[in-house]
């Protein structure tokens, strides 16, 4: 039987094709992360899942590889050693952190997501508790002509893409797509195409920090006023 050896607990894996951050949660393990999702595509881009990873030899000592590496995009396989909790792991997700929180406004008060944003969640549990930020953060203007369901939040967004992978792999219809580069990096529509497919509002749920809002809920209700159901 396949076995991994996650923070030095034993999990089994049989066959099963798993990455770290699946490995790691059938250890109870959680790997923090953004941009990955099981049903879509790995894109590897938030860098918040990064982990020490490793193979245990068959006389027993272990050789890890130098560098940290994506828990999404890194397969494991018998004998695979990931360690989430170093302090070379935690370091990075500091840094992750303090960067995504660069431009990010301080919405949490007014914010539909605010009690189940994976933002505040690991800000709070993986993040440094300050800012070394002195500028001033870019303001970008939110975008309510981005679908007849939805508006968008720019300044919130975190680029993970998960709207638009979704767009382009689930609903097929490829309304959403990332325009510019670097800090002017934002999500957008094609010109006279919004998002507007049966589908649409399911990039709502997909979207981890609330940059994606439904037109009907917003402003309407407190998260920790209802009750979840399946």
């Amino acid at each position: 039987m396949a076995t991994v050896l996650v923070n030095n607990k034993p999990v089994e894996i049989g066959s099963d094709r798993l990455n770290c951050i699946q490995a790691a949660d059938r250890a109870g393990v959680e790997i923090p992360h953004y941009c990955w999702h099981p049903d879509l595509s790995v894109v590897a881009s938030c860098r918040m899942c990064l982990v020490e990873v490793g193979d245990k030899k068959p006389d027993g000592t272990v050789a890890m590889q130098p560098k940290l590496v994506p828990g999404c995009q890194t397969p494991v396989k018998d004998g695979t050693v990931i360690i989430s909790d170093s302090p070379k792991v935690k370091a990075a997700q500091q840094a992750t952190l303090e960067y995504l929180l660069l431009n990010h406004p301080l919405d949490c008060p007014v914010c539909d997501q605010a009690g189940e944003c994976g933002l505040q969640d690991y800000s709070f549990e993986y993040g440094r508790g300050y800012s070394r930020l002195q500028e001033p953060k870019n303001i970008k203007p939110d975008k309510d002509y981005i679908g007849d369901q939805i508006t968008l939040f720019t300044d919130r967004c975190i680029m993970c893409t998960r709207c638009v992978r979704f767009t382009r792999e689930v609903s097929g219809t490829a309304e959403l797509q990332v325009s510019s580069r670097g800090s002017h990096e934002e999500i957008d529509i094609f010109p006279g195409e919004p998002c507007n497919n049966k589908l649409a509002g399911n990039v709502v749920n997909l979207c981890p920090v609330g940059a994606l809002c439904s037109k009907d809920f917003l402003y309407e209700q407190r998260v920790w006023w209802l009750k979840s159901k399946k």
